[in-house]
């Protein structure tokens, strides 16, 4: 599942830099992994997938939660916030999803 792995970190909004850090490698390896040029070692790919299926989870539970309530959506994201970068993908995802389903969303960038 090797396109999955760029899929995945994409999706999540994990950059090249971010990577690297994690893994402890150069930003050009984790830049050839991203783009299909290298094959990540498994290890990584692996690691990878499970931010990906906590990230999944995290966007389900926030929908089940809105589906349960009936409330509208709302979410106030602060670009100079220092999770702002982890943050922004999951609100994607939750504001693709809710406008999906109907259910009414806000989101403000302050």
């Amino acid at each position: 599942m090797f396109a999955d792995f760029s899929l995945q970190a994409s999706i999540m909004g994990l950059s090249a830099a971010d990577i690297a850090r994690k893994y402890e490698v150069g930003e050009r390896t984790a830049r050839r992994w991203l783009n299909g040029k290298a094959k990540p070692p498994e290890p990584v790919i692996e690691g990878v997938a499970d931010l990906f299926t906590s990230f999944l989870d995290s966007l389900a539970s926030m929908i089940e939660t809105l589906d349960y309530s009936g409330e509208v959506f709302n979410q106030i994201l602060y670009p100079d916030g220092p999770n702002y970068k982890h943050l922004r993908p999951l609100v994607q995802a939750a504001y693709l999803l809710c406008s999906l389903r109907g259910i009414e969303t806000e989101v403000t960038f302050s």
